[in-house]
């Protein structure tokens, strides 16, 4: 079956607590992010992704990137938003900012300098922006050839994506539908050792640019939603059509990237949380090459394998005790829209996570992941979840 599970991403945040039955379980906390990732469509299938009969039903508007560049030290831009599309720097610095209070900003040298993000195409879908996107930023070029094209954010490959830069003095924002580019460019001019607020925009089923929060050029058409990249983002610099090293270096500063992304998610029936004592291995590599494991792994994938089952909740967790795991806890969380909250217990020591998205019944998204209770102190987890059914 192919997957046509596309345009969104269903975040939701929730807090894992050990209550104290016993001498030997102590309270320990764990902080949870689940992540709903796409299914790996190509621009071919769209159109069947858009049909009525699709599972999505939601439409949601985010603030999916939000990097203040204020680190000031380091190799790592931290995003602010709730959605930790961090990015590494390489041969990037740290620099002054417009002013005092925005702190600090990157500094990019026009020769191999850029930042990358650390997560890839479906790993990240909130970043394709495929139904509506938004991009603003600060700029300050240095270098005095703003003529030749040069890229100040860049997520685009052979299938889709979209593209920000500078070329002869204007802005342009450059968007793909399959192998088809569609490009807007500012009216006015970029001059060298200034700061610019920048601002490019998809919506409406248009194309947008605003300088200093004027609109600059003519709006331009877009019929229908933008192609997904498999790319990872990149900053200060753009992706060559072939090859996989930046090029397209930007000289300058910039400043306060921000990106919102209009997605669609499933509307589940219901999102659940088992949490699985694993208390008795030291590390998830143990419990991974254990017995129990491949037992368990190899009857899961087999029942999923055949389209003619259909794996409901119960089902999967009999799976795990089949397999001899111990379901600690099994919680439904609250769902509000796009997201879920609430509170489960695990133990102390190591804990498997299995997250599913329920749908008419069918679990058909799930994910698992895996959280160490230490008593007194908080940890974090990620859990991305993705379809049940190929």
């Amino acid at each position: 079956m192919k997957k046509f599970l596309v345009f969104f991403t269903f975040i939701s945040f929730l807090f894992l607590t050990c209550h104290q039955p016993t001498e030997s379980e102590r309270t320990g906390r764990i902080a949870v992010v689940l992540r709903f990732i796409e299914g790996d469509v190509r621009p071919d299938q769209q159109q069947l992704a858009l049909q009525k009969d699709r599972l999505m039903n939601g439409i949601i508007e985010d603030l999916v990137l939000l990097l203040h560049c204020d680190e000031g030290s380091g190799f790592v831009a931290r995003d602010a938003s709730e959605y930790a599309n961090d990015f590494t720097l390489f041969n990037a610095t740290w620099d002054s900012a417009a002013t005092p209070k925005l702190g600090k900003s990157l500094l990019f040298d026009g020769k191999s300098s850029y930042a990358l993000s650390e997560s890839y195409g479906g790993d990240h879908s909130e970043l394709n922006g495929t139904l509506g996107l938004s991009i603003s930023m600060m700029i300050y070029a240095m270098g005095t050839d703003l003529y030749s094209e040069k890229r100040l954010l860049d997520r685009m490959d052979y299938y889709g994506g979209y593209t920000l830069g500078i070329a002869e003095n204007h802005l342009f924002f450059r968007v793909r539908q399959g192998t088809s580019d569609i490009v807007a460019f500012s009216g006015s001019r970029i001059e060298p050792r200034r700061w610019y607020s920048i601002h490019a925009r998809f919506a409406n089923g248009k194309l947008s640019l605003f300088i200093d929060n004027v609109l600059s050029g003519k709006e331009v058409d877009v019929v229908g939603p933008i192609s997904a990249s498999y790319r990872p983002m990149v900053i200060g610099a753009g992706w060559p059509s072939t090859g996989g090293i930046p090029g397209f270096y930007f000289s300058g500063r910039i400043d306060e990237v921000s990106i919102r992304s209009t997605m669609e998610y499933v509307d589940f029936d219901q999102i659940r949380i088992a949490v699985i004592d694993l208390s008795e291995y030291n590390n998830p590599n143990s419990f991974m090459t254990s017995d129990k494991w491949y037992d368990y792994h190899e009857d899961f994938h087999k029942f999923i394998g055949d389209t003619t089952n259909v794996l409901t909740w119960d089902k999967w967790k009999k799976m795990f005790r089949d397999a001899d795991f111990a379901i600690y806890s099994d919680q439904a969380l609250t769902i509000r829209g796009a997201f879920a909250v609430g509170n489960i217990r695990g133990v102390e020591g190591l804990n498997l996570l299995a997250a599913a998205g329920i749908k008419s019944g069918r679990v058909i998204y799930h994910g698992i992941g895996y959280a160490v209770v230490i008593p007194g102190t908080t940890v974090e987890t990620r859990i991305d979840l993705g379809p049940t059914y190929y």
